[in-house]
């Protein structure tokens, strides 16, 4: 990892989902490298135990946020918490997955996703990308997914959420540079974390070709990657499969493909319970 990412980007970082899984990854990561952090996520018991731990090895100088980031006014109230800080790193990473046939999921739990996944990242953006701007530096990382790059059966709300934090995340890219920000959009593959240990009942991945990474290696190689790459992919394997996916067979084959893979682990899982 570069030696001036503090340099670059500090002192504060703004880490949303920081309780668990990447989040808490980047907030490990960013205090090692001296950064002071502000912690948001919805458990608050979980955000105190990482700031303790953070203070405890690193000295690290954090600010708890209990947010529920599907409520409307949530980056605003976030944003107006952190207005005495100087934030220049925003990591955009809380997001929720939703899995399964369409038609019988919960329309109101759908909406809260994109809520989530889209609407308070662009919000989270939009604000602290003006007084970074202002300031000509600063740094934004997104976390979108791996099956953002076309549209995927069973999970379909998901999927077309993580391609409007790719789309977004690849806009503000090239309009943030002129002004001196650094934005970059980082799209795991399957990784070790809550989110999927919690999905087992329901979904058998065990057929997926890509390649389980930890969530310190997405952190990492995340980190890396910000300023360097609009679109950062972790994992040797993975990106050499986004590539050809990408490059050589068409949007239509590559859904056709995702969806009958996932439409398998889904049956799987579900005869397996």
């Amino acid at each position: 990892m570069t030696n001036n990412l503090f340099k670059k980007y500090g002192p504060w970082a703004v880490v949303t989902g920081a309780s668990s899984g990447i989040g808490k990854e980047f907030a490990r990561v960013l205090a090692e490298k001296g950064f002071s952090l502000v912690l948001v996520a919805r458990r608050k018991n979980r955000l105190d135990e990482l700031a303790a731990e953070l203070h405890k090895e690193h000295k690290t100088k954090t600010l708890v946020l209990t947010s529920d980031l599907s409520e409307i006014n949530a980056p605003q109230r976030i944003y107006e918490a952190t207005k005495c800080l100087d934030v220049g790193l925003l990591i955009n990473n809380a997001g929720v997955e939703r899995h399964g046939t369409f038609l019988e999921s919960n329309i109101d739990s759908e909406e809260q996703l994109m809520r989530i996944n889209m609407n308070a990242p662009m919000q989270l953006s939009h604000l602290f990308g003006k007084d970074m701007t202002d300031k000509g530096r600063g740094g934004v990382l997104f976390t979108s997914s791996i099956v953002a790059t076309q549209g995927v059966g069973y999970f379909g709300n998901y999927s077309a959420s993580k391609a409007y934090i790719l789309s977004l995340g690849e806009a503000l890219n090239f309009e943030f540079k002129e002004r001196g920000v650094d934005v970059s959009v980082v799209l795991p593959g399957p990784t070790h974390t809550e989110m999927i240990t919690n999905a087992a009942d329901e979904l058998d991945m065990s057929n997926l070709p890509m390649k389980f990474l930890t969530a310190r290696r997405v952190a990492e190689e995340s980190l890396r990657g910000l300023g360097r790459f609009t679109s950062i992919i972790p994992g040797k394997r993975n990106r050499v499969i986004t590539f050809f996916g990408r490059h050589f067979f068409s949007r239509s084959l590559m859904s056709k493909q995702m969806g009958e893979m996932f439409k398998v682990s889904v049956s799987k899982a579900s005869t397996s319970v």
